[in-house]
Parts: C-alpha cells; sequence; structure tokens
C-alpha cells in the first residue's frame, strides 16, 4: 500500500489500535456498502480520500472479484491466490485487444489495460521513446505471474498474419522456458518465502519499425551473489544448488529436469549443460575447502575436508591443484618503488575470504546486453525487513527507496509541476520525499560511504569503532537512529519510506569487500574448461597504456591496488542500479503495484495489516 502513501498524505487514517476503523464508508447495511464499493475503479475519485476509504474499497473489490483498481496512473493488483474463472481467457484479451488508447481508462482496470497502453504509447513514440513497466510488490504479491501474463498480452498484440504467429510464439516460448531457469539459478529460500527471488530481472521483448516482436532478452540485476557462500539461519542456497546435489528427493529431481529440459528449449545443448553442472559441482566443492592455522611467517598450511577436495575441485573447474592452492593461500605483493613481486603466505581467514570470492566471482557472470527498440518489463524484488538484518536487506530496501523516488519524481511532483506551468487551477498537494533518507544511505557522508571508507583501511576489522563512527558521523540525520544504550549487538535503524529496518553492524564491512586479486582471474583464464574461459577472457584485465608497444598490442597487467581496493558489493550494487534507473528514465514508465492480502497466501482474505 506504500505506492499509495502520497495519495493519502494529507488524509490520514483513523484507525483503531486493532486495525479496525469505527465507521463504514456509508451508512447502509454491509451488502449495499460493499456493493457501491466495489464498483468504484479508481481509487483517486474517492471522497474523502484517505488510507481508510481506499483500504475498504479494495477490500471491497477484492471481496467481489475484482482484482484490479486504477490509482491514477499506476494499478493495483490485488494476488488472489486462486484461478480465477474469465480472469485472463481469449474473450478478456480480446476485448482489450480492440481498444483504442483513449477508451482504456473506460474499461474495467486490468494488466491487458496496462499492456494496451504500453504497445499504443511504442507505436506512437516509436523513434523516441522506449516503454518499461515496473511491476513491484512484497514477496509473493503476484509480480512473476503479472509480469508472465503481461508478456503473453504483448506479444499477442503483434500476431497480426499468420506467418508471424509461428515466430513470435517460438521467440515468446523461450521466455516462457526462461522462467524455470530464471528461478533455479536466481531464487532460493529465505525465512519468509519458499521460493523468493534474490535478483531483479528487466525482461526486453524487442521490436522492429512496424512494431513487429524480433526478439527478447532477460536482464538480471542486483543478484544477491553473497548467498552462494553464506546464508542466514533456516534458509538455503539457491536452488540449482539443491536441484543438483538432491537426486534422492523426488520435488528437487524433477524440479532439475525441468531446468534441463527449459536450458534446452532455449538453446543450450547437452554439452554445454554437462560444462554447466560441472562448475556448478565445482563451486560446492570449494566451498568444503577449509583451512587451518599455520605459521604465516614462512608458511600457510592448509587443511582439507578430504584428501581429494582440492584435486576434485580442479577436475571440475579445469585448474591446476598447485595453482589453485597457490592462489588460495597466497597473496601477490607488489612494490611500490621497485614493482618488484613477490608471493605471502595467507592468514586463514584470508584463504577463506579467497575461497568465498573465486565461488562468487564464477557464479555471477552475466550475459551481455542487446540494443533494440523495447518494451521492458521490470519484476524486482521488495521491500524487506527480516529479525537479523545484513548487507543483503540494506542494498534490497536500497532498491525499493530509488523506485519509490522514481515513482514520486514521475507521477507526484512532475505533474504537477506541468500543472502550475500550465495555469491549471491547481492547489499543491504535499507529498512525501524520499531524498533525505537516500542521502542517508548513498550520499557523500552516508552509510555507503563510511562502509567503503572502512574497506580501504588497512586494518583489522572492528564492529564496536565501526559502528561508533556511524553513530557520530550520520546521527544528525533524521532517518538514522541507534539505540541509546549499547548492547552486544551493534546495530542501526534506516527510517524508510514503508517502515523503519534495524540492522546489524557486524558483518557489514566483510561482506562488503568484493576484491578480487589479480591471480585469481589468471587462475580461470587458464581454465581447460571451455565455459569457464569464455567468461574470463583478456577483458577482466586493463591494458598498461605507459607501456605500448609499438604495433599498436598492449600488455596486460593487474589494475592498480587503490581501485580494485575501492571496489566494494556496495560500489557495484550502485552502479548496477543507477544504469538500471538510467534505462527506466529513458523510457516512459507505467506501473503496477502487486499487494499481498495476507501472510498465509489463503484465497479470500483480506488483513488489512498485512496491506497496510
Amino acid at each position: 500500500m506504500k505506492v499509495l502513501e502520497n495519495l493519502t498524505a494529507n488524509k490520514p487514517a483513523e484507525r483503531k489500535k486493532d486495525g479496525s476503523f469505527e465507521e463504514s464508508f456509508h451508512k447502509r447495511n454491509k451488502e449495499e456498502n460493499l456493493a457501491f464499493q466495489s464498483i468504484i475503479d479508481d481509487l483517486t475519485s474517492l471522497s474523502p480520500l484517505n488510507e481508510k476509504t481506499v483500504l475498504q474499497v479494495i477490500e471491497a473489490r477484492f471481496q467481489t472479484g475484482k482484482f484490479y483498481s486504477w490509482a491514477g496512473v499506476p494499478l493495483i493488483a490485488v494476488n488472489p491466490f486462486q484461478n480465477v474463472a474469465d480472469l485472463y481467457d481469449s474473450a478478456t484479451v480480446e476485448k482489450y485487444k480492440r481498444i483504442g488508447p483513449s477508451e482504456i481508462k473506460e474499461c474495467p482496470p486490468h494488466i491487458f489495460a496496462i499492456g494496451q497502453k504500453v504497445y499504443c504509447d511504442l507505436r506512437r513514440d516509436m523513434e523516441t521513446k522506449n516503454q518499461s513497466v515496473i511491476v513491484s510488490g512484497e514477496s509473493g504479491a503476484g509480480k512473476t505471474w503479472t509480469t508472465r501474463k503481461l508478456m503473453h498480452f504483448i506479444t499477442d498484440l503483434t500476431n497480426s498474419r499468420k506467418d508471424e504467429i509461428a515466430k513470435v510464439n517460438r521467440i515468446e516460448q523461450r521466455i516462457l522456458d526462461s522462467n524455470p531457469i530464471l528461478e533455479a539459478f536466481g531464487n532460493a529460500k529465505t525465512v519468509r518465502n519458499e521460493n523468493s527471488s534474490r535478483f531483479g530481472k528487466y525482461i526486453q521483448l524487442q521490436f522492429d519499425r512496424n512494431q513487429k516482436i524480433v526478439g527478447a532478452t532477460i536482464n538480471t540485476y542486483l543478484l544477491e551473489k553473497t548467498r552462494v557462500v553464506h546464508q542466514a539461519k533456516g534458509e538455503r542456497k539457491f536452488h540449482i544448488f539443491d536441484q543438483d546435489t538432491s537426486s534422492f528427493d523426488m520435488i528437487f529431481s524433477a524440479a532439475l529436469e525441468a531446468t534441463k529440459q527449459a536450458l534446452e528449449n532455449v538453446g543450450i545443448d547437452h554439452q554445454l549443460q554437462c560444462e554447466i553442472f560441472k562448475i556448478l559441482s565445482g563451486i560446492l566443492k570449494l566451498c568444503d575447502v577449509h583451512f587451518a592455522d599455520g605459521n604465516t611467517t614462512t608458511t600457510s598450511e592448509i587443511c582439507y575436508v578430504q584428501d581429494n577436495k582440492v584435486s576434485e575441485v580442479c577436475d571440475l573447474l579445469g585448474t591446476e591443484a598447485q595453482s589453485l592452492e597457490q592462489c588460495l593461500c597466497s597473496r601477490r605483493i607488489t612494490t611500490g618503488s621497485t614493482g618488484e613481486q613477490f608471493m605471502k603466505p595467507c592468514s586463514t581467514s584470508e584463504c577463506v575470504e579467497r575461497r568465498d570470492c573465486i565461488a562468487k566471482l564464477v557464479y555471477s557472470r552475466a550475459p551481455p546486453d542487446s540494443k533494440h527498440s523495447f518494451i521492458g518489463l521490470l519484476d524486482i524484488y521488495g521491500f524487506e525487513n527480516f529479525h537479523l538484518n545484513s548487507l543483503e536487506q540494506l542494498c534490497i530496501n536500497y532498491a525499493n527507496e530509488k523506485l519509490q523516488q522514481h515513482f514520486v519524481y514521475h507521477f507526484m511532483k512532475r505533474q504537477q509541476e506541468e500543472y502550475q506551468k500550465e495555469g491549471i487551477d491547481w492547489t499543491f498537494q504535499e507529498f512525501v520525499d524520499n531524498r533525505p533518507c537516500l542521502d542517508l544511505i548513498e550520499g557523500r557522508t552516508s552509510v555507503f560511504s563510511l562502509m567503503n571508507e572502512e574497506c580501504r583501511l588497512k586494518r583489522e576489522l572492528d564492529t564496536n569503532s565501526f559502528s561508533t563512527r556511524l553513530k557520530t558521523a550520520l546521527a544528525q540525520n533524521t532517518h538514522f537512529t541507534c539505540p541509546r544504550f549499547k548492547s552486544e549487538n551493534h546495530e542501526f535503524s534506516i527510517h524508510h519510506f514503508a517502515e523503519s529496518v534495524s540492522y546489524q553492524v557486524e558483518g557489514l564491512v566483510k561482506k562488503n569487500k568484493d576484491f578480487v586479486p589479480p591471480e585469481v582471474i589468471e587462475l580461470l583464464q587458464s581454465s581447460t574448461n571451455s565455459l569457464i574461459q569464455e567468461l574470463f577472457q583478456a577483458r577482466d584485465l586493463i591494458p598498461d597504456r605507459a607501456g605500448e608497444q609499438e604495433n599498436g598490442q598492449f600488455p596486460f597487467k593487474e589494475s592498480s591496488k587503490h581501485r580494485q581496493s575501492t571496489i566494494t558489493v556496495v560500489h557495484k550494487f550502485k552502479d548496477s542500479l543507477n544504469r538500471l534507473m538510467s534505462t527506466l528514465r529513458s523510457t516512459n514508465v507505467h506501473y503496477i503495484r502487486c499487494i499481498k492480502p495476507n501472510s498465509n497466501c489463503q484465497p479470500g482474505v483480506f488483513d488489512r495489516n498485512q496491506v497496510c
């Protein structure tokens, strides 16, 4: 419901402690009141317009089988948690395919109405503006289902000739076949969701100048790659690891077969699949490698869970055992004055970090983007607040703050500024601007900047001192609070647009470090595994222009120490998110807000406290 917060900011709801309201929307009997409220398609037409009336109408529509509502420009979609007859059938599809741009708001609200508007806008602005649809909502709200149905409808709009139908259907089917692949490699069990997306995806349906679909790409963003090596209590790695290692479990075995079939359907043949699963097995084996303390002044002793553990990893990843051991247990030091290089043994904790670095790096490699006119469908994970929140939740909630700012600017501030410029008689409405919260997270002096600075300092990590630095530097920000009394569990709270979230200080800086030693890249580039060779090509090294040869060839060398030490997890996360936001800003954006009506995923149950 936070997407509606700006619509109701001036008229707060009068709600009791138990979540109920003091009076009904109209002083009529319950049946008449429900019928009256359910016919209101656009929530902005309510009078009075506040949280109380908005919730009443959404619930009334939900109880009468109307799961979509307009909220001005955005569409509100409530998850029914059941199959609803006629909601997506061919008759409904044909109905919305026939409507024109001016008739969209005259029809009942539906995701197909959004699809028709997006396609009409693409046809009108083909040469100047691409289109995007942002599908947001918490886990379990129906984002993936909504995205899938919307993609079906948009591709169906292009089927104007029989000879094109087969081609379009093949493209659409390949996109559909990508769903089990994306879920296997990008979804995982969390404490609140058995199938939680740990990444965002931006599906681009690409069109030619005649508005005919010619292809599609799926770009992934914000992958929670730390899950490969670290999971909170009660959580698991990505599904693909369970599928690959639980052959005796019927559910996982069936899921693995579905994943393999989907890989084949999108053009990944059996040989390449074997290479992929070899790498996945290699990552699992690598994560099982353990280390023991040694005399770090002379050598570093490595202790394996099994004697053949490293050899198994090498067989799967295509590396040499001696090279892998040296890469894990020693780090390269380059003197500043002479450029002389030597290997220094690593401590146990450094060995673990290098092991995890290799595992995360191999898993996180993504395919390249493509260039076409497109309609983009963004399905991104929602706001999170767990019992224990760390760097992953901080980044996810930061992404949601950025999307909220995008919504506020495009559909509140900018619209009202246009009214004023055109001289329309309009009383400027107050709205919640989350810029101060974003400044707290990403600004010049912010949580991110302090974390990055701590990573650059060559000293042992100290949770207590970093917690003190956060409190001292950010105490004046009204969106930041720390506990009044010190405790063993160092934490701080950020007051987000959705709610306040407490984050654990311990582990933040350690997770944020994402230094990739050049010897790790060199090790993977020397792999005999053809897929790893393709993933780690010479683009991972930078040219030394000072040593440019006469023939124009550049000898490659490792990046500077300063540059590598500053490329942290939040740095990459912020950069990835900024690229996504830049793409969205260059398009004409449409919003769908998915709502989870109850936490137990039961049909017919509308919990107002859950929705709020």
